[in-house]
């Protein structure tokens, strides 16, 4: 185009020529798309969200409330850190809510996070190694927890749910067919009723506290 002008294109021109490459190369361009696994509950007045991570959890909340116009929604606190939970329960088995137990897996950090990660994982975590590393001052920044029965888990230090895993004996009352609708009657009916159950015990344990976002 500056050829065919004989003169420079001013920037105002180049940009209306970018905008107008774009819009007519748009269309046509590859297009990567996802999706959120979400549950509503009512009755406790939660948004469970499935995602990579917070930040992609907020996408979908923004999603949301793009949809309804508007939501509010309140991030959930505790008034005993998840860390301190994971520290009492690591240290001593008396510490553990009844029908709770211990995975294989966890996290310890130095208070001042300046001693590195230790991460520990297919190991007892009742050895005396682990012990060793919380007589000397490290705390429990993730821990694998399971709720007997029901399924099991890795809490993090801010309150995120990784890796969880029904319980057999859960997944035998799914339906036994592997399409997508079967899949969800299994999601829809055994996994999310029971999650919510699972995390409100689990909270309960660290004290609700809820704060204003």
């Amino acid at each position: 185009m500056e050829k065919a002008s004989g003169s420079h294109l001013r920037r105002a021109e180049k940009q209306l020529l970018k905008e107008q490459v774009y819009e007519e190369l748009l269309p046509t361009s590859l297009k990567r798309t996802g999706h959120f696994l979400m549950a509503i509950d009512i009755r406790r007045k939660w948004i469970l969200i499935d995602a990579a991570s917070r930040k992609k959890a907020e996408e979908a909340l923004d999603l949301l409330r793009l949809t309804l116009g508007s939501l509010k929604v309140t991030p959930m606190a505790t008034s005993d850190r998840p860390t301190a939970l994971m520290t009492r329960w690591l240290a001593a088995s008396t510490e553990r809510a009844e029908g709770w137990a211990l995975g294989e897996f966890c996290q310890l950090e130095s208070p001042s996070g300046n001693d590195g990660v230790i991460k520990v994982s297919e190991v007892d975590l009742d050895s005396d190694e682990i012990q060793q590393h919380l007589d000397g001052g490290r705390i429990c920044s993730a821990l694998s927890i399971a709720r007997t029965g029901q399924l099991a888990m890795q809490l993090q230090d801010d309150l995120g749910l990784k890796k969880i895993k029904f319980d057999d004996a859960l997944l035998e009352k799914a339906d036994s067919g592997d399409d997508e609708a079967s899949r969800f009657e299994t999601y829809a009916h055994i996994h999310i009723p029971a999650l919510p159950a699972v995390v409100e015990e689990l909270i309960t344990q660290l004290g609700v506290k809820l704060s204003l976002r």
